[in-house]
């Protein structure tokens, strides 16, 4: 039975009169064209897609709300490839307000020239029904950044015979941060920059409940695309970022402490974190309230390189020596199993193998330095690029030219003592005496 010839309907054709026009652009003003779409509520259901200024056209409408969506998988997809404009909404507090958009958003700004209404979307507000991405774990919960809502409920919105039929959507790219990293020999201040923040991730742990931790800064703020990420343990810093497509995004975060093992080794740690591009290790320094470190810095004694019976086999080297601390504190990790993993690795076979096809940086501060070195060392078939602040001498000279291939830019604070020790033969230490 149509509406014109409903019994509860004196004269329906007259109350559809209602039409309604949605565009939909990215934050660069560009539409979101070939888009299918669905506008419907309990009584009405109209499909069709979008054309290629963005546009949605409906009438013959009554003046009841109906809620907007878009094909979830086709729409996620589409809205990886557009990038972010510069300025974010974090940078506001009150992020969606007509006063904060029009600070930020040129689609917000020729809307109301136009006489629309505005809204701005994040891509889980249109989606009909949530994505598949790539690299997302089972049983997560999507990211609410994007996806504020647990299942799909559309976007409301409402016909009308009058000007206000008009709506322009500004729709938040599916996009997430990624550290600016340069992979060459030349040095790179940014690279000095982003890897010094690292550093002092390090000192971080795996508690995803704590802003600035390791898993909260990879797992929470690169995909917070509303601000730039802005705290790393217990600092506060912005790093050097760019955005990329949601499936870009940093998938492996591995926090390891060899204290926290079922058969708890010492006290060495170090997080990685890759993408498709790259792998970041960060291995952490001296802790001044952690004896074990402390004992770990005051082990001066020399161990040959070499597979010699006095020898250690260190597959870098044959000659020269490495401190005996920072040796053994290395290889505290070298048996622990990667956890969360459907292959059963150890950490360094998996950073291995993550090298084997991306780029390679390592840093670390302190202790963490001389660990991420010999962490380079073992990888230097791989081509790491190695960042270190603070870092304490591990090898001699002889051992140190057989590791030339390395790009290793080792920062020194002149007021620091931590790099000059182990001191030097005139201060009676045998661990920096000739070979």
């Amino acid at each position: 039975m149509s509406n014109a010839n409903s019994i509860y309907c004196h004269d329906c054709q007259a109350m559809l009169k209602n039409k309604i026009e949605i565009q939909l652009v990215d934050e660069h003003n560009k539409p979101i064209a070939n888009m299918p779409y669905t506008l419907k509520n309990r009584k009405t259901t109209r499909k069709g897609t979008t054309d290629g200024n963005g546009m949605i056209r409906e009438e013959q409408l009554l003046a009841s709300p109906l809620r907007l969506f878009l094909s979830g998988q086709e729409f996620a997809d589409e809205m990886e490839k557009r990038p972010l404009r510069v300025k974010r909404n974090g940078e506001y507090k009150y992020a969606r307000s007509k006063d904060s958009m029009s600070k930020i958003s040129t689609v917000f700004a020729e809307s109301q020239k136009l006489g629309c209404q505005y809204y701005y979307a994040m891509i889980g507000e249109l989606v009909d029904k949530m994505p598949v991405i790539k690299g997302w774990k089972k049983g997560i919960p999507l990211p609410s950044c994007h996806f504020p809502n647990d299942e799909p409920v559309g976007l409301e919105v409402i016909p009308s015979a009058f000007d206000t039929y008009r709506y322009v959507i500004e729709v938040c790219p599916f996009r997430a941060w990624s550290l600016l990293l340069h992979h060459q020999k030349d040095y790179s201040l940014v690279n000095a920059y982003n890897f010094s923040l690292m550093s002092i991730l390090t000192y971080g742990d795996d508690n995803k409940y704590a802003t600035g931790s390791i898993v909260n800064v990879f797992n929470n703020q690169m995909l917070d695309i509303s601000e730039l990420p802005y705290k790393f343990n217990d600092q506060s810093f912005t790093p050097v970022v760019y955005d990329v497509p949601f499936s870009d995004r940093y998938t492996e975060v591995v926090y390891i402490d060899s204290n926290k093992q079922d058969i708890p080794q010492g006290h060495t740690q170090l997080f990685y974190v890759a993408n498709n591009k790259e792998v970041i290790v960060g291995w952490r320094g001296t802790e001044m309230t952690e004896k074990k470190d402390i004992l770990t810095d005051g082990t001066f004694q020399p161990l040959e390189l070499g597979c010699t019976p006095k020898g250690v086999c260190s597959g870098f080297s044959e000659k020269g020596k490495v401190h005996k601390g920072f040796w053994e504190a290395f290889h505290l990790v070298k048996d622990i199993q990667v956890p969360d993993i459907e292959k059963r690795e150890t950490v360094f076979e998996h950073v291995l193998g993550l090298a084997k096809v991306r780029k390679l940086f390592v840093c670390g501060h302190s202790l963490g330095g001389a660990l991420a070195l010999l962490h380079s060392a073992q990888l230097k078939s791989y081509n790491p690029c190695l960042y270190t602040y603070g870092m304490p001498r591990l090898f001699t000279q002889s051992a140190v030219q057989e590791l030339t291939e390395i790009t290793h830019y080792r920062h020194v604070n002149e007021d620091d003592f931590v790099p000059s020790v182990p001191f030097n033969k005139d201060m009676d230490n045998i661990a920096l005496q000739a070979d």
